[in-house]
């Protein structure tokens, strides 16, 4: 597994209906997706980066709990809090330069996350929260390419 050619990453993801939407062997995939994201200095990478076009990602970090725990979010959306405002946020992404290209993008700061994750052999469970700050950006940058939505569509290159 490697990190395809950017050219591909604005196709639109489908939505996971099951494991094997994700992988016939999820824990390879995922571990597979850390071990890319981690060796290039990544945060969180999502399954259209490796041309896997499913609804899904794994970020280096648990957002609900604040840990540095590898976590999956499967079918994620968000919504703006009412009291969000748009703030610019410096992001990088794997995909370009290896995350060494740098830009300025408008996020919200408070978002209401929306989530699935696996309970059992093959039983969705949904999760709510609120995230702010980092953890808002990580959300909405990694919803953004499942959405085919590239960094450089979003923002504006500075470095």
């Amino acid at each position: 597994m490697e990190l395809i050619e950017i050219e591909k990453l604005s196709e639109k993801s489908e939505e996971v209906i099951n494991i094997e939407d994700i992988s016939n062997s999820k824990n390879s995939t995922l571990n597979d997706m850390i071990k890319i994201c981690r060796i290039n200095n990544g945060i969180a990478i999502a399954a259209p980066q490796v041309g896997i076009f499913k609804r899904f990602f794994v970020s280096l970090i648990d957002l609900l709990n604040r840990t540095s725990n590898p976590t999956l979010y499967i079918n994620p959306s968000y919504t703006k809090i009412d009291n969000s405002k748009k703030v610019l946020s410096t992001e990088g992404c794997i995909s370009y330069n290896n995350g060494k290209d740098k830009y300025l993008v408008e996020r919200y700061n408070i978002i209401q996350a929306e989530w699935y994750y696996f309970i059992g052999d093959n039983k969705l469970e949904r999760m709510t929260t609120t995230l702010d700050g980092d953890l808002a950006v990580i959300f909405q940058h990694e919803t953004d390419h499942l959405n085919g939505i590239t960094i450089p569509n979003k923002g504006t290159y500075i470095a």
